[in-house]
């Protein structure tokens, strides 16, 4: 397939599933690595019967026509299974986190800068293109607070603060700068220890940002309040509104374009040139991982 990088894919859940369709149609699939259960095997049969599966990790590490790697496994198996991909000499895509320890963060950041290799963290909130379209209002501008609000159901497998705050911090960061100083304000337990999540971050120049997280709403709901001091920006859902002079107006609505693609799509260009100037890398990631661990 020409132009077309060769890749592997580690890991088919539920996210899993989706990068694999997704990579399937921009990139060549060299390999797909799963857990060995038997669903997989019949959910690859079904849907992907010319793309190769396997259960061993190392026979990625072992084909050299492999340029980059893809993970989307459980949290905690981040970090060895990307420092085991860089120093094989490949670029990787990451799910976020990169790792939920800061130590083992910065230094698979430190890896990838060593051997020159991609480093990609998936956030893919970043790439919708209403956010997109925020920066772009925001440009030159200071924002000075900022409220958001993000209601779910599920998922109750793994812990909140490593799962799903990171969405909500890399907006923050990306549009605040990384946080001085966090802290909680409320939490629940209904199904989990941890299941409803209020918190409080501050940044430079006395900016502040309210988050509120739930995963056990019946609706899914996201909302994003932002405000420069001049104009208070909204984007709920597909839609973003700006309030000015006690006018508010929707000044873009509907998606262009599918988030996870555009995300993709970038991660690959950037493999074929080589491009050392990825974002989000390492090295965001370890602010968002930094930002947690205030809490």
């Amino acid at each position: 397939m020409p132009n077309k990088p060769k890749i592997a894919i580690v890991g088919i859940g539920r996210w899993g599933k989706n990068l694999l369709r997704v990579f399937n149609d921009i990139s060549d699939i060299a390999l797909c690595v799963h857990s060995g259960k038997a669903e997989n095997e019949s959910w690859l049969r079904e849907n992907y019967p010319k793309i190769p599966h396997s259960t061993n990790f190392k026979d990625i590490l072992k084909d050299k026509t492999i340029e980059a790697v893809i993970i989307a496994t459980p949290i905690q198996t981040h970090y060895k299974l990307v420092t085991e991909v860089l120093e094989a000499g490949k670029h990787v895509f990451v799910e976020k986190p990169l790792s939920p320890n800061l130590e083992e963060s910065k230094s698979a950041t430190a890896l990838a800068k060593e051997k020159k290799k991609v480093l990609f963290v998936g956030y893919t909130f970043l790439f919708h293109p209403i956010f997109q379209k925020l920066k772009k209002e925001l440009a030159g501008s200071t924002p000075t607070f900022a409220d958001f609000h993000w209601s779910k159901f599920g998922t109750f497998d793994e812990d909140m603060r490593p799962n799903l705050m990171p969405h909500e911090l890399s907006i923050m960061i990306e549009l605040l700068g990384a946080p001085k100083s966090g802290r909680v304000l409320a939490t629940e337990g209904i199904f989990t220890k941890e299941d409803i999540l209020a918190t409080e971050f501050t940044f430079k120049d006395g900016a502040r940002a309210i988050s509120y997280m739930t995963r056990v709403a019946p609706a899914k709901h996201k909302r994003v309040t932002i405000s420069d001091g001049i104009s208070i920006y909204t984007w709920q859902n597909d839609e973003l509104y700006r309030a000015k002079s006690g006018k508010v107006e929707c000044i873009h609505k509907g998606e262009i374009g599918e988030p996870l693609l555009l995300e993709c799509k970038y991660f690959i260009e950037c493999v074929k040139s080589g491009s050392s100037k990825v974002h989000p890398d390492g090295a965001f990631s370890t602010e968002v991982t930094e930002a947690i661990s205030f809490l």
